[in-house]
């Protein structure tokens, strides 16, 4: 018995070991396929002890990576308060709760030409949301009263342009598609539009479908007189036409109450047409600036420059608001008279005595108001800028109130803030919403590559010594915000080179002056060098004192500077020489070489069109570049390549390369900016950017120095459901040496990055 006993004692250790074996062993092998883990620690707290809980979930990987990650503009100071960063900087159209989501919790931004964004946590955190969209931004975000996943936005843009028209969600705006019009519209252009132009009708509501059939839209006026109008669609919102003798109601803040009556307020008046009549009636005859209508309540307000009125009965007949008598001659009270010039009013569909409007008085005093008695007496509201990258500026406030929750309202006030005190104050809130504009090219520092530097059209720019974790905003010129730097440059983390001009010199007019600072940051000097070449600043491999910018070179570290003969642009270098890259001119283009740290240059190739980028493979010996003939709206860009040999002198001719396709609508690549992974250079991407059409996959990748591509851009039906929607719009790409990310600095939505293939890489996320 003394025998079994030790016999089965030792088959439970060999049983233990066996197991505790299999449980630490790993895989072999490597492939995309294969589910690898991560450690997720939960912490929970149970009076003074505290016991972690660990839990292993497999990492999805995306493309070989692990997925797009938004690199917002924060400084340590504001990471240490709690603060994640989101530097909003494009001009918001439109914040948009969703009424009927019974959790109040989802919510939208829309902007002119910087992309829309989404919130599943009541406005604190946002990222991109249009899957689908080819417009560059949106407005007027619309729910179905009955179902909430039905949304309808239009698109927008600076101009006119075809993308510009209404686009249904089926699934709350994850993803979207274009609606279609009996006639063409003329693509409304949108632009800082924030009106309330779209309206479901509820009374249409259809059980065995579940939404509502009938739906309007008022659109803004142009020179077409038989385009304006209100368009009306009977298919929920699929496909529109306009209604006759609507062209007076264009333009217009749109409504229709719980009898199918439609409301519309412009500046010709306010006019009621009830369900089942054909005309519309003249209710207000004055000027309206501004209406909000709740429709479950049958409330609203609209008003002039002066009064504000309320309607109780669906907008069938209106009142002024006027506070009392002894209210009126109480001077310490806020009236609405002394609002100066009232616009965006909104009305809290919990509490309808809630109201808020902006204040779009001259200069830089403009200022928001609420009201908590139902416009009878106002007060000025308040924001703190802590957790604000970007300085204040003169934004106009754009607001929502939240559906469930009577205090809570969103506004754009420089960045997206929010308030729980029924707007006395409000905080930053805009997590997740990276909007800064890259003004021109730029490069990661070439032998350090935690220094990154970049210049900002309208924001200056921001400088990173620590990879991108945190960022200075740079005061090129010492202006706070309305700065324009094209083209920036790191030499270390002192000393950063930026192009910085009035606000009279944008990008490809003009020439901004080369500036330095020698301090991180801190003060800046005007070399008085103008740029009159490329406004693009790169390195030496060798030497960090050795750095261009345009035309310009210095070898003291930014002390002076000196004109180049035959370079008017340095873009990259050979990571294995040193040897560098630039252009001798931007039209009718020749590439040049230099491996004497920029003191002499001899050409390569010469081609028509303007030059894009430049990137170079030192294994295969491709030169890498891109050409178009406008790069502003940059379709027509094409990517192209060339081999040179050991002494750089070309070995054929260019090679137009194919990606694959990246736009069915243009014919044309867009391949504006292109990059080689230093430690890698068989890897590289290409960033496709379009003015116009932002259904572009923008981002490619090879594995195979450029003989086969793939799309890191997110598409719909590409089963990456979960994974951010990044670096769209891209505008200058580079990778990282020390780390392999690609990070892409987009003219108008952010800055992103994306990780090397963890098959080359590792898994280290």
């Amino acid at each position: 018995m003394k025998i079994f006993s030790k016999i089965l004692c030792i088959i439970l250790v060999l049983a233990t070991v066996v197991t505790l074996f299999a449980s630490c062993a790993t895989p072999e092998g490597n492939s995309e396929s294969e589910s690898t883990t991560e450690t997720k620690q939960e912490t929970i707290e149970s009076g003074s002890e505290t016991e972690t809980e660990t839990e292993t979930d497999p990492i999805k990987l995306y493309h070989d990576t692990y997925g797009w990650i938004a690199v917002p503009m924060v400084t340590q100071e504001q990471l240490d308060k709690g603060y994640t960063g989101g530097e909003a900087c494009q001009a918001v159209n439109y914040v948009y709760f969703v009424e009927s989501d019974p959790t109040g919790q989802i919510a939208f931004i829309g902007t002119d030409v910087g992309d829309i964004y989404r919130s599943t946590d009541g406005g604190n955190n946002w990222e991109p949301c249009a899957l689908g969209m080819e417009a560059s931004g949106g407005t007027a975000f619309e729910a179905d009263p009955k179902n909430p996943n039905r949304i309808l936005v239009l698109g927008t843009n600076a101009g006119q342009h075809g993308p510009n028209i209404i686009y249904i969600s089926e699934d709350a705006g994850a993803t979207w598609k274009g609606c279609t019009f009996e006639s063409d519209p003329e693509s409304p252009s949108g632009f800082r539009d924030s009106r309330d132009q779209i309206a479901f009708d509820p009374t249409s509501y259809d059980e065995s479908l579940g939404y509502c059939k009938t739906v309007y839209w008022s659109r803004g006026w142009t020179d077409n007189l038989e385009k304006n109008g209100i368009y009306v669609s009977y298919d929920g919102g699929y496909t529109w036409a306009i209604m006759k003798d609507t062209s007076t109601y264009a333009n217009g803040y749109l409504a229709v109450n719980q009898s199918g009556d439609i409301i519309c307020a412009n500046d010709k008046g306010v006019y009621l047409k009830k369900s089942g009549q054909n005309e519309f009636e003249l209710v207000i005859d004055k000027h309206i600036y501004a209406m909000d209508f709740v429709p479950s309540k049958n409330v609203g307000y609209c008003n002039t420059v002066s009064q504000l009125y309320k309607t109780v009965d669906g907008g069938l007949t209106w009142t002024i608001v006027s506070p009392t008598r002894e209210q009126y001659v109480d001077k310490t009270l806020w009236k609405f008279k002394d609002i100066t010039n009232p616009q965006n009013i909104r009305v809290s569909p919990v509490n309808t005595d809630n109201l808020i409007v902006f204040d779009d008085r001259a200069g830089s005093s403009k200022q928001s108001w609420y009201s908590h008695d139902g416009g009878v007496t106002w007060n000025i509201c308040s924001k703190s800028l802590e957790g604000q990258w970007i300085p204040d500026n003169t934004d106009y406030n754009k607001f929502s109130w939240s559906p469930v929750d009577e205090n809570t309202v969103i506004t754009t006030w420089t960045n997206i803030c929010k308030s729980t005190d029924g707007g006395k104050t409000f905080k930053w809130s805009c997590a997740g919403y990276n909007g800064i504009c890259v003004g021109s090219m730029m490069n990661i520092n070439t032998i350090n590559s935690d220094y990154l530097s970049y210049g900002s059209q309208d924001y200056n720019g921001g400088f990173s010594v620590d990879g991108g974790k945190t960022w200075k905003y740079m005061k090129w010129l010492d202006r706070s915000w309305g700065g324009f730097c094209y083209g920036s440059y790191a030499l270390n983390d002192k000393v950063v080179v930026g192009g910085s001009s009035d606000g009279s010199v944008s990008e490809g007019k003009g020439n901004p002056y080369i500036c330095m600072t020698f301090d991180g940051g801190e003060t800046f000097v005007n070399t008085e060098h103008k740029v009159h070449g490329v406004t693009i600043g790169c390195g030496s491999i060798h030497d960090e004192n050795i750095a261009f910018f345009g035309e310009y070179r210095t070898e003291d570290g930014g002390k002076t500077w000196t004109k180049m003969d035959n370079c008017v642009g340095v873009f990259t270098v050979d990571y294995k020489t040193g040897a560098l890259f630039g252009v001798k001119r931007t039209q009718n283009s020749t590439i040049v070489v230099s491996t004497d740290e920029g003191k002499t240059w001899k050409n390569v190739v010469t081609f028509g069109g303007i030059m894009g980028d430049i990137a170079f493979d030192h294994n295969s010996r491709k030169i890498y570049y891109t050409a178009g003939s406008d790069r502003h709206s940059a379709n027509n860009y094409t990517l192209y390549s060339i081999t040179v040999d050991e002494n750089y002198v070309a070995t054929e001719k260019p090679n137009i390369i194919d990606i694959g396709d990246t736009n069915s609508k243009t014919g044309y690549d867009g391949a504006l900016t292109v990059a080689v992974d230093p430690n890698h250079p068989e890897i590289v991407y290409v960033g496709c950017g379009s003015t116009y059409y932002f259904e572009m996959k923008c981002i490619w990748r090879s594995m195979d120095s450029g003989e086969t591509w793939e799309c890191l851009s997110r598409q719909i039906g590409d089963g990456f459901d979960g994974f951010k929607d990044g670096g769209i719009q891209p505008r200058c790409i580079r990778v990282a040496k020390n780390t392999g990310e690609l990070f892409v600095f987009t003219a108008c939505r952010g800055v992103w990055k994306i990780s090397g293939p963890v098959s080359v890489y590792g898994e280290n996320k």
